[in-house]
């Protein structure tokens, strides 16, 4: 009785930040005069505040191995794509690690999403995989980046697509295979520099949840729901990018299996 309590509440809570996030990049998008820099601070304020209600939605039930740090103007996060929730997931990452909402961007498909998505791609000015020239996308949002007076972090999810909205079988036994194009290029300007790969968990009573059940936000909220984000420091290739690629998502599987034989 007492955790279904808790659940409801959790959910409650989580209901309310979603829908203040809805209802703040609506209001953005109405707004097209000069006090656009003014409602950006003050959305990136509520944003914030909205961090901090996921972290206690969540407080001690995500467990994570390692901080995160800049490693560079720009640093790389890449992450399994389990559900539409990973990016709320890194979002409390960030904060459990002092990255603030406006430092926080993406690589991202804008096709086939909805417009509250879009809109939220549009305000951190995430990197459009669907652009007509995606090379020249990646430079100019990258120097955009790099032109501001404080570091970015960009979220990526090679794989490009949830497990939750996957068609097919995954290729491996826990994760899709990764896209290559993005990170041929992402390595091409980044060669040797160190990025962030992590493998995300989620658990329910000591087993893996799965993405397609209906009630996964509901088991999200209930107390025995942990969820293990395992933190890894790589460094780009010199060459050979998509064996590089392929062995990083073979590593990721055997290290999500790991994680879930000392659960058992």
């Amino acid at each position: 009785m007492y955790n279904s309590i808790i659940q409801i509440y959790h959910l409650v809570m989580f209901a309310y930040v979603y829908i203040k996030m809805i209802c703040f990049i609506y209001l953005e998008t109405w707004f097209e005069t000069s006090c656009i820099i003014y409602n950006k601070g003050y959305i990136y304020n509520v944003h914030y505040n909205n961090s901090i209600i996921l972290d206690n939605i969540f407080n001690n039930r995500i467990k994570i191995n390692k901080n995160i740090e800049s490693k560079d103007k720009v640093t790389l996060i890449n992450a399994n794509h389990v559900h539409n929730f990973d990016t709320m997931l890194l979002w409390i990452l960030f904060y459990k690690n002092g990255i603030h909402p406006n430092e926080a961007t993406s690589i991202s498909t804008y096709n086939n999403i909805s417009s509250f998505d879009k809109g939220t791609l549009e305000f951190a000015e995430s990197i459009n995989v669907n652009a007509k020239n995606l090379q020249s996308e990646i430079e100019n949002k990258i120097n955009k980046y790099q032109s501001r007076n404080y570091n970015k972090y960009m979220i990526s999810y090679f794989e490009g697509i949830t497990l939750h909205h996957s068609k097919q079988r995954t290729y491996y036994e826990y994760t899709n295979r990764p896209k290559y194009l993005v990170f041929e290029l992402i390595s091409n300007k980044y060669k040797n520099k160190e990025f962030y790969d992590v493998d995300l968990v989620y658990t329910y009573k000591n087993k893996l949840m799965n993405a397609k059940d209906p009630y996964f936000i509901w088991k999200l909220m209930h107390p025995s729901c942990n969820i293990y984000v395992n933190v890894k420091t790589c460094r780009f290739p010199e060459k050979n990018e998509k064996e590089f690629l392929d062995d990083l998502y073979k590593r990721k599987n055997e290290n999500i299996k790991q994680i879930l034989r000392k659960l058992v």
